[in-house]
C-alpha cells in the first residue's frame, strides 16, 4: 500500500488556494498523473485540492461532473479529523501501530493548535485502484474502526466517507508522511 513506485493519476483543482475556498462549485478540475508520491504532496502544500477520478472526455471539467453515478477511481482512502478535542497529528502519527500509519497526514488550512483545533487529513494511499463507491466505503469504514482500536474518541468528518469528496489542499507545514 504505501510507497507507490508507479505513476497514479489524480484529479486536481487547477488553481491552488491560499485560504479555505468557499466557492466550491467555481472550482475547475483537471486530471494529473504524478510518477511519485513527493510531487503530489507538493500540490497539496501549494494549496491545491484533490479529489477522486471521474468519467469525463475531457481532462478539465467542472463542479457537474463530480457525482458518485460518474466516480471511475481512486487510489486513495481520506479521512479528515475535524474536531477540536483530537489529538495532534504529531500525536497521531507517534502513537499508531506502524503498519497503521497513513502514507501522509497534512494539517489544514484551519489547524490551530494553540487554540485547540486538530485539523488534519489522512490519506492512504493504494497501489491498487479503488473501482466503486462501495468499495471505496468498505475501505474508510475499515480504517475508521482500525484508528478507532487506537483513539476510540477519535472523531471523523463522514463526508469524507462519500468517495466523491473535495479535500482541500493546505498551506501548513507538511512534515508527516511516511
Amino acid at each position: 500500500m504505501k510507497h507507490m513506485k508507479k505513476d497514479f493519476k489524480i484529479t486536481l483543482s487547477k488553481d491552488s488556494y491560499t485560504t479555505k475556498p468557499t466557492r466550491y462549485n467555481m472550482i475547475r478540475w483537471k486530471k494529473q498523473s504524478f510518477e511519485n508520491l513527493k510531487d503530489f504532496y507538493v500540490k497539496i502544500g501549494c494549496g491545491c485540492g484533490f479529489t477522486s477520478n471521474f468519467y469525463d472526455k475531457d481532462e478539465e471539467f467542472g463542479f457537474n461532473t463530480k457525482t458518485t453515478s460518474n466516480f471511475d477511481y481512486t487510489n486513495l482512502v481520506v479521512l479528515d479529523i475535524d474536531e477540536e478535542k483530537s489529538i495532534s497529528p504529531c500525536e497521531f502519527y507517534n502513537r499508531m501501530p506502524r503498519e497503521q500509519i497513513p502514507t501522509y497526514i497534512y494539517t489544514s488550512y484551519r489547524h490551530n493548535p494553540q487554540k485547540g483545533q486538530m485539523k488534519y487529513h489522512l490519506i492512504y494511499i493504494y497501489q491498487d485502484k479503488i473501482t466503486s463507491i462501495k468499495q471505496y466505503q468498505e475501505e474508510y469504514d475499515r480504517w475508521v474502526s482500525t484508528i478507532k482500536q487506537t483513539f476510540p474518541d477519535m472523531v471523523f468528518d463522514l463526508a469524507c466517507r462519500s468517495g466523491v469528496q473535495y479535500i482541500n489542499g493546505t498551506n501548513k507545514d507538511l512534515p508527516y508522511f511516511d
